[in-house]
Parts: structure tokens; C-alpha cells; sequence
């Protein structure tokens, strides 16, 4: 919009200095609506910084979930007397235990060898049909020694790897290298039309005429025993144990609880809740000296929200032991000998690593408990638990080993695990009935899951969960822990372990259906279902409680809805004040354009009449 001083009414008669005054006057004019961005840019900053909150808190959540995650408490670890000759993990659950190790010698691939050739890139002329390993490959007189071994590695399924080595010049030779090692794993080769013999791989006979590598089994000994196995990476020996070959040698080693995993979950949950509150304690500052505000002064939600988890973590657990009925008793505190005053206040949390490795040591299952991460599988048949399923495919999948608290598949296919007999066809069904009226809100499914059988391809992809309703002798679909809006479904799993959170409910049994497999036209195969009973730790607390301020329509989302729904309602005003102050310059200027234009008319009238007055006294002269 042009300025008075634009349109060039400036001082035209009446010498005032009109845009001056107009930008004076809409100053103040401009007061509500100064006031208003003002107030928009302070609920900008609110907003952001409740954003800001809900992103720590749901950190924190995330931390505070493993803390409370039986998993956690299950870690194992190996200690080794040297990684020289192999290297070791563990599974979650794999049994304490020690063993003395010897590779006696390594898994090796099949390597055989052509004869030497002139050249890799010139026709060699010859054609005809080979086979490797039961895949055919057709040669023809333009092909060469490159080509020849580019056909072999574009056919599926061949197993083997072939590969130009350059020896001098004018020497060059192909390998044929197993893609797996073992014994079983030899290249087999079929050469009706001698192309292999003119390659140089066969002799006379018919055997290979080059090997470079004997294909062979790797052969251990566990404790005096001997074993072998076909690859390098052996997990079905040691229970809950894999050992990566890499030498020859010995050396013993011993399976045991992981706590250094636990302390440094402690760690990061003690970081990330400090962090939190002291963002939280800096946006409600005020400072006397600089009178400085934190953008959050004043909102007695995050009094309350803070006040409620400070409430959490110094609670004790009437049924833990009174040594261990306290996170304070086990290292885990709002203050220390040698902290400052100033420290302490803030609320800030301090690990005594040393106490708490000791309670650890001293009493597990009583930490495990404290945290909320020692819950009963209501599932266990050793805790009462019966089993039904749709069908079963043998005595040796049995559903009871369902519920016998083997999670590995270390014994698929010899009692260790449960497949159905119906391939192809879903839903499958597994029925598990508790020891009377639980009280539950997770389970682990756990699906086959091996190097030789991968989840991803054997294991199961879609599920969903009910439970049986007793006041309408139904069964009804368990709801997500996120979202209780939705029913409880897994969808395309690739993992051989599913950890899920639900609406905790009460009652006597549960069902998981089984909607489809990670093979077309599969069995369903499980090898553990574990159901949780709820429990009342420290962790299992907090995280139900971060979890309501954090989820969709919590509290910290209804605090950012409602300054949006402000921010929605002063953008309306600020663009009615806009409009409004337009008008009002428009106005002030139309109004002094008018004062100019009277004040020039009374000129022009004036000189009007001063001209008549001078020619009246002249024609008296005269």
C-alpha cells in the first residue's frame, strides 16, 4: 500500500510532515496487533518446546522399556580364554555352563582348477552341454574362457563360484569354488560332451584333475566330545551358543549372566532421565537477576508430570525383600555423598555402579523383580499351563513343547518345537489355558529361527491375539499397548522373535492365530509361546506411565492440540488487525488529504480576494 509520503501530500500547504505523523499514528494503532505476533511467537516457542518434552520422554520410555524387559535380565554373555581360535556369543537364555573347546580343523569349500589356457578372452571352440551340481550350462565354439565362467555364475542354484586367475602371461586357469563348505557340499559334474575334459577339469577317468581344496567338515571336540559340522559357524552344539571357527586350537569357556548389558541399560535410562529433567527445570526457570523466563514458567502440567515419575522411582515394592525393595537400596538415588547441594536439589539421578553390581551378584531375581522385569510366564506348563492347537504334524512337534521353556530351535524336529499339518492353509491356531484367572499384558512368540532355517523364510508372518472373555463366554482380540483403538496384529514378521505390549486384561486363556507363513503353501512352526503376567516394578510403572503422557491423545499431545487450536484462533485475530489497520492508514490518509486540499482551496480564495482589494485601491489612485 503506498505511504502518504507516496502519494506526495507531504507539507504540500500545510508544511506538516504527514507521513511522519501517519507512521506515529499507526504505531499506536498497531499496538493490539504487536501485542498479538507477539503472543503467536511465544506459543511458537510453548509449542516447540512441548514437542521438545515428548521427544525426551518418549527417549526416556524407550530406555525405561529395557529396563523392565525380561530379555534384558535373560542376556548371557561368554567369557573366553582366548579368541585365537574361535570366537563365541550367546543367546538370551542359553544356560550358565563352562566347556573346553578344541577346533581340530575347519569346514573347507571344494576348489578345483582348469589347465592352463593362452588366453581368457579368445574362442575356444568348443560346444556342447556340462552339468554343475545338477544345473545345466550350454557351451558354444564363440565362447571363451571368461564367458564360459560368466554362464556358470548367472545360473541359478549352480552353488559354485568361478573365477579368471591370471598366472603369467599367456597362462590362464578357472576355478570352480563350493559356495558352502562341508563334505556333502563337493562339486558334482556331469560332461557328456567333454567340455570340462577340454577345460582341463577332468582327467581320463572322469575325476577332477586339478584340486586345489578337498571339501571337508569342520570337527570339533565339546568337552572331549567329538562333532562335526559342515560349516565354519556351528549354533546347535552348545546350547544358546555360536562359534565362529577360525583355527586350529584350544581354549575353555564359560556361559554366564551378562550384567555389564544391565548396568549399561541402567546407565543410559539414569543420562536420559536427567537429561529430560534438567530440560524440563530450564524451561520453567525464571532468573531475578536477568528477569529471564523459561518459555514453559508456570505450566503446572510439567510440575505434575515430573512430580508423578520423582513419585515412581522412589517408591518401594512391598513384596522384594527390604534390601532390595528400593531403587536407593540398590545404588540408584536423587543424591550422593559427593554431590553439592545444588546437584541434589535438581532431582538429578546418580548410579552407584559398584552397589548395584553387587545387588546383582547378591540377590538377581530381587533386582529382576524390584525392576519389573522379573514376570511370570503364566504360560509355562511348569506353572500349571495346558496346551491345544489346530493340528500337529507329528509326535515330534509336539504343541507341549510350546510351553516347556525352550525358546531356541536348537531341537527342531526332535521335540523341540510345534508345526501343524495342514500346508498352505490358514488360519492355524494355538490355545493356551492358564492355572486360573491371570492378570496379563505381553507375550513372546518365539518362530523357527536357524541358520539352516531362517525366520524369514520359515518362520511365521501374520498373527493375530485373542483372549477369552468370561462375562461373554467369548473370545475377543486383545488390544495394542500404542493404540488401544486397535486390535493386537503382527504383520509381515521376519524375526524369529516377537515381543509385544498389550492392554493388560484378566482371565483363564489365550488363542494367537496364525494368518500366514514366510513360505507360499508353508507350515506353521513356533518353538515357544511365553504370556506375561503384569507386573508392579519400578520400570514396569514408569513406562505404563510415560507411555499415557506420550501416545497419541496423551498429555503431552493434548498440551500441543491445545496451544494449536490458540495458535488457530490469534491467526484469525492477526489477520482481522491487519485488515483493520489498512483501513485505518487508508483513513488517516484520505483524512490529511482532505485537510490539504480545504487548505488549498482557502489559498486560492485568499489570493482570490487579495487580488480584488489591490485592484480596488488601485482604480482610486487613478
Amino acid at each position: 500500500m503506498a505511504s502518504a509520503r507516496g502519494l506526495g501530500i507531504d507539507g504540500l500547504i500545510s508544511g506538516i510532515d504527514t507521513t511522519t505523523l501517519i507512521e506515529t499514528l499507526m504505531v499506536y494503532e498497531r499496538m493490539p496487533l504487536t501485542q498479538a505476533q507477539e503472543k503467536q511467537t511465544t506459543l511458537q516457542r510453548k509449542a516447540d518446546a512441548w514437542r521438545d518434552v515428548n521427544t525426551r520422554l518418549y527417549n526416556l520410555q524407550q530406555k525405561v522399556y529395557n529396563l523392565k524387559s525380561s530379555l534384558t535380565f535373560k542376556s548371557q554373555k561368554v567369557i573366553m580364554g582366548s579368541e585365537e581360535y574361535f570366537t563365541a556369543s550367546a543367546s538370551t537364555g542359553a544356560p550358565n555352563a563352562s566347556y573346553q573347546v578344541e577346533v581340530v580343523n575347519l569346514a573347507r569349500a571344494h576348489t578345483v582348477a582348469s589347465k592352463t589356457l593362452e588366453a581368457a578372452n579368445t574362442s575356444l571352440g568348443y560346444t556342447g552341454k556340462f552339468q554343475i551340481n545338477g544345473k545345466e550350462i550350454e557351451v558354444t565354439a564363440t565362447d571363451t574362457l571368461n564367458s564360459i565362467a560368466s554362464k556358470i555364475n548367472s545360473t541359478a542354484d549352480v552353488g559354485v563360484n568361478a573365477a579368471i586367475v591370471k598366472i603369467a602371461d599367456g597362462e590362464y586357469r578357472m576355478t570352480l569354488t563350493s559356495k558352502q563348505t562341508g563334505a556333502a557340499n563337493a562339486i558334482q559334474v556331469t560332461d557328456d560332451d567333454g567340455i570340462l575334459a577340454n577345460l582341463g577339469f577332468l582327467d581320463d577317468s572322469g575325476e577332477f584333475a586339478n584340486l586345489i581344496q578337498e571339501a571337508a567338515d569342520a570337527t570339533i571336540k565339546v568337552n572331549g566330545l567329538t562333532v562335526n559340522r559342515a560349516s565354519n559357524t556351528i549354533d546347535d552344539v552348545i546350547p544358546g551358543v555360536k562359534l565362529t571357527l577360525k583355527k586350529a586350537g584350544s581354549t575353555n569357556i564359560s556361559v554366564e549372566r551378562d550384567l555389564d548389558k544391565i548396568i549399561t541399560a541402567v546407565k543410559e535410562f539414569v543420562d536420559q532421565y536427567n537429561s529430560t529433567m534438567s530440560f524440563i527445570n530450564e524451561s520453567m526457570a525464571y532468573n531475578k537477576e536477568t528477569k529471564e523466563k523459561g518459555v514453559l514458567l508456570g505450566e503446572s502440567t510439567l510440575l505434575y508430570l515430573q512430580s508423578e515419575l520423582r513419585s515412581i522411582l522412589t517408591r518401594t515394592v512391598s513384596s522384594n525383600p527390604t534390601k532390595y525393595n528400593s531403587l536407593t537400596m540398590i545404588g540408584i538415588s536423587t543424591g550422593a555423598y559427593n554431590q553439592s547441594i545444588e546437584a541434589t536439589k535438581s532431582g538429578n539421578l546418580v548410579l552407584d555402579e559398584s552397589k548395584l553390581r553387587t545387588a546383582l551378584e547378591e540377590n538377581f531375581d530381587a533386582v529382576a523383580q524390584l525392576f519389573g522385569a522379573k514376570i511370570t510366564n503364566v504360560a509355562s506348563a511348569d506353572n500349571g499351563a495346558t496346551i491345544t492347537t489346530s493340528s500337529q504334524y507329528s509326535e515330534m512337534y509336539p504343541a507341549t513343547s510350546l510351553i516347556d521353556g525352550r525358546t531356541t530351535s536348537d531341537d527342531w524336529g526332535n521335540g523341540g518345537g510345534w508345526m501343524d499339518n495342514t500346508a498352505g492353509a490358514y488360519p492355524d491356531w494355538v490355545e493356551i489355558s492358564f492355572n486360573g484367572r491371570k492378570t496379563i499384558d505381553s507375550l513372546n512368540i518365539y518362530t523357527l529361527n536357524r541358520d539352516d532355517m531362517k525366520a524369514d523364510t520359515y518362520g511365521v508372518r501374520d498373527l493375530s491375539f485373542e483372549y477369552w472373555d468370561e462375562a461373554t463366554s467369548s473370545w475377543k482380540p486383545l488390544k495394542s499397548a500404542a493404540d488401544p483403538s486397535k486390535d493386537l496384529v503382527v504383520e509381515g514378521n521376519t524375526k524369529g522373535v516377537i515381543n509385544l505390549d498389550f492392554q493388560a486384561v484378566t482371565t483363564t486363556k489365550v488363542r494367537i492365530n496364525i494368518n500366514s507363513s514366510n513360505e507360499d503353501n508353508d507350515y506353521s512352526r513356533l518353538t515357544e509361546i511365553e504370556v506375561l503376567q503384569k507386573n508392579d516394578g519400578i520400570f514396569s510403572n514408569m513406562y505404563s506411565k510415560l507411555w499415557d503422557i506420550t501416545r497419541s491423545g496423551g498429555l503431552t499431545d493434548s498440551k500441543i492440540d491445545s496451544i494449536k487450536e490458540q495458535q488457530k484462533k490469534l491467526d484469525q485475530r492477526i489477520e482481522y488487525l491487519e485488515e483493520l489497520m489498512k483501513k485505518k492508514e487508508e483513513y488517516y490518509q484520505a483524512r490529511f488529504t482532505a485537510l490539504e486540499s480545504a487548505l488549498s482551496q482557502i489559498q486560492s480564495q485568499t489570493a482570490y480576494l487579495n487580488a480584488q482589494l489591490a485592484s480596488l485601491s488601485f482604480g482610486k489612485k487613478s
